[in-house]
């Protein structure tokens, strides 16, 4: 411990931003010589996995694959190590929100995100999915608590943990599925090979839930949601929201359950939604996006200091 703080090797912990199935993700600080320090998101893989050779193998699979990629839309990892029995990985710190908490806020407005926003996204995120089919991998979890975008309305995609690539070895048992359920491809729940076309149906179905504020495959449980992700409904945007019928046929497309009938990659699919935007007037700046995500954090902290108004009462309520 470091003036009462938990540390971890050369890193400082500070609060915790998050956790998954495997590890939990804190925001630290990298202390080093001479003074120097740097803010990092600190991956640490999860008490009750360290004992688990295959998740132990996906978390190293997962650092040594990040530390091949060099893209400005996907996290970057700078270290890797294990400290006091525990395993981690210390990742770019992003300042903003993932599109799961800015669909939260946009959906609080009773809406969903601006158009040419959402077209933006699927821009930046076929980019970023064009690197790494290029590297042969294929990210298997695009949804949207794995995109960030930051505050000055960069999008960068991350956790590869469950990536597989072509020339790796998958351990991943027949019939064993990976990834968020409402965001699978018909092929990746029936446990077939996967390709990078997987991915562009999670982007499709990641812009549906986008442009109408609702998702594309629905389910009240886990079966139910696995039942309709393997025969998934012919759904159109603008059967949610009218003036998202620019995206009708892009995502008619993307979202074809057999995936030869696919866009062929990336770029064909990022080129579709260029000519999308250009409909709407032309692809915004990422200004628009760093506007989405001030307002988003205005407002949740506007709904922090109500929720705390509203209990400060009813204590008071008690009190008298």
């Amino acid at each position: 411990m470091h003036n009462g703080r938990r540390t971890l090797g050369r890193y400082q912990l500070g609060p915790r931003l998050g956790v998954g199935g495997m590890a939990e993700v804190y925001r630290a600080q990298a202390r080093g010589a001479d003074g120097f320090a740097r803010d990092v998101a600190l991956k640490v893989l999860l008490p009750d996995c360290r004992d688990d050779p295959e998740l132990v193998e996906m978390f190293i699979e997962e650092a040594r694959l990040c530390a091949e990629l060099d893209h400005p839309n996907i996290i970057s990892v700078f270290d890797f190590g294990e400290a006091d029995g525990e395993r981690f990985m210390a990742m770019e710190l992003v300042d903003g929100l993932d599109l799961a908490a800015l669909l939260r806020w946009s959906r609080a407005q009773g809406g969903a995100l601006p158009l040419g926003a959402a077209a933006l996204v699927g821009v930046e995120l076929c980019r970023a999915l064009g690197y790494a089919h290029q590297r042969g991998l294929v990210h298997r979890d695009v949804s949207p608590q794995n995109v960030f975008v930051t505050h000055a309305g960069a999008v960068k995609l991350a956790d590869f943990g469950i990536a597989r690539g072509g020339a790796r070895r998958s351990r991943t048992a027949r019939g064993q599925i990976r990834g968020k359920l409402g965001y699978l491809a018909p092929e990746q729940v029936r446990s077939e090979p996967l390709d990078g076309r997987a991915d562009l149906y999670a982007l499709a179905l990641v812009l549906f839930e986008l442009v109408t504020g609702a998702p594309y495959l629905e389910g009240e449980t886990d079966a139910a949601l696995l039942i309709a992700a393997a025969d998934p409904p012919a759904r159109a945007p603008s059967s949610v929201r009218a003036e998202a019928s620019v995206f009708d046929a892009v995502l008619a497309e993307a979202l074809q359950p057999h995936p030869l009938r696919r866009p062929r990659d990336a770029a064909a699919l990022g080129r579709g939604l260029q000519a999308v935007a250009k409909q709407l007037g032309g692809l915004p700046g990422p200004e628009a996006l760093a506007e989405l995500v001030r307002r988003a954090r205005v407002g949740k902290a506007e709904a922090a200091v109500a929720a705390l108004t509203a209990k400060a009462w009813r204590i008071c309520a008690t009190c008298t």
